[in-house]
């Protein structure tokens, strides 16, 4: 099962989500080092999920699992939500729009990115619970979850740090354009 592990872990890690999407986003319009404290508070949202679901994985295994549906309709909602978000703010000035992108922001859409709690409840009923539910092999594979998905954030932060310049002459398309690609999650999110 690993090597499937490994490449869901990977698709799931690095596809567009909220989170990547926002990294790129504060990226390209903020830079490297004001992105960082975004990207610090997914790291962090990121640990808690893990440690939260991990916990409940191990006590109450399958059970966990029936929820998922529930939190894929709520993270669709949220993921609308922050498409007309990236919208509104971008009719906004840069310097007001970078007092958003703070370790808060970051902590928050990634404690609320049901992307996240639904890549970690698969894993975890997927690859292990049917195996074992000892506490070792759940925190083995979070710990593998924690490398992939703020890693990713990182990932898209840096290429969006790397298109900085893009911003001047295209700012507001390419909110138009993150805004319809957040849409596009939800909807798959709820097809899917």
């Amino acid at each position: 099962m690993l090597p499937s592990l490994l490449l869901y872990i990977l698709v799931m890690g690095y596809t567009p989500g909220p989170s990547n999407l926002c990294a790129f986003h504060s990226g390209i319009h903020f830079g490297r080092a004001k992105a960082m404290n975004i990207w610090f508070g997914f790291l962090i949202g990121f640990i808690i999920i893990e440690a939260i679901l991990i916990g409940a994985a191990h006590s109450l295994g399958e059970i966990l699992g029936n929820y998922s549906r529930l939190i894929a309709y709520l993270g669709a909602a949220y993921m609308v939500f922050m498409a007309i978000s990236i919208l509104l703010r971008s009719r906004k000035p840069k310097e007001e729009q970078a007092r958003s992108c703070t370790f808060r922001t970051g902590f928050l859409i990634e404690f609320t990115n049901a992307k996240v709690w639904l890549f970690c409840i698969t894993a975890l009923c997927t690859y292990v619970l049917p195996f074992t539910n000892s506490l070792a092999e759940l925190a083995k594979v979070g710990l593998l979850l924690i490398l992939a998905g703020p890693a990713a954030n990182l990932v898209w932060l840096l290429m969006g740090s790397k298109l900085e310049h893009l911003t001047e002459s295209h700012g507001k398309l390419i909110d138009a354009i993150l805004a319809g690609l957040l849409i596009a999650c939800a909807v798959l999110l709820l097809v899917g």
